[in-house]
């Protein structure tokens, strides 16, 4: 049985699929950036969470762990930095860059 077949039967908690789950391995919390960038974000924070969106993450606690990915030059970094510019571009992100570098869910 494939991994996300087996949460949804016997794991995924409340058992309705649509509704939140609670459990930090969730697939379905990965499609959740709409939620999480509804606001203006911080860069390094964007890019942690495209990073839990397409499940390079996993929990809510990592940051202290994965600050240094953002903060540092390095291929995941650099990579996940450059497709929250290329969101923008596409319009599915917008960006501020006062005072620092945010991204938001596109309002248009």
């Amino acid at each position: 049985m494939h991994r996300i077949c087996f949460h949804y039967e016997f794991e995924h908690d409340p058992v309705d699929v649509d509704d939140e789950c609670r459990s930090p391995d969730c697939p379905s919390r990965r499609v959740r950036l709409t939620q999480t960038l509804a606001e203006w974000t911080d860069w390094d924070y964007a890019a942690l969470a495209l990073g839990r969106a397409v499940g390079v993450y996993q929990g809510e606690d990592e940051w202290a762990s994965a600050k240094g990915t953002f903060w540092t030059d390095n291929p995941l970094g650099n990579g996940l930095h450059r497709a929250l510019v290329d969101l923008t571009r596409a319009g599915v992100l917008e960006a501020c860059d006062d005072p620092d570098q945010r991204f938001r869910w596109s309002t248009r």
